[in-house]
């Protein structure tokens, strides 16, 4: 699956698609990416994983921040299994675009 199709599946259901003009752009960008490599790197990810235990176990401050148009179930489900950790919503913002608010260093 191409990385713009796999970003577009991933997306909050309300979330709006892209047109389709936005849609062939993301497709030329498609042509520059390397599948086989983003696999790869996607893979490399398992011994980074940590399971519900080790989270519970976190005894320092530990903050969580998201994006509000981020899957809000996923954090609403989050919130209520590790109650040691805070979250914060960045409103408006996307899995990707949070870390580039102004919000995300207040």
């Amino acid at each position: 699956m191409p990385l713009s199709e796999a970003m577009i599946a991933s997306a909050p259901p309300d979330w709006p698609k892209p047109a389709s003009q936005q849609r062939e752009m993301m497709k030329r960008r498609d042509a520059g990416q390397d599948s086989i490599a983003l696999g790869a790197e996607t893979v490399s990810h398992e011994g980074l994983w940590v399971d519900d235990n080790q989270l519970r176990a976190i005894s320092v401050p530990t903050l969580v921040i998201y994006g509000g148009n981020d899957h809000a179930a996923f954090y609403a489900k989050a919130k209520s299994r590790f109650p040691n950790l805070q979250f914060k919503t960045i409103e408006g913002a996307s899995h990707g675009s949070a870390m580039q608010r102004p919000q995300f260093l207040a």
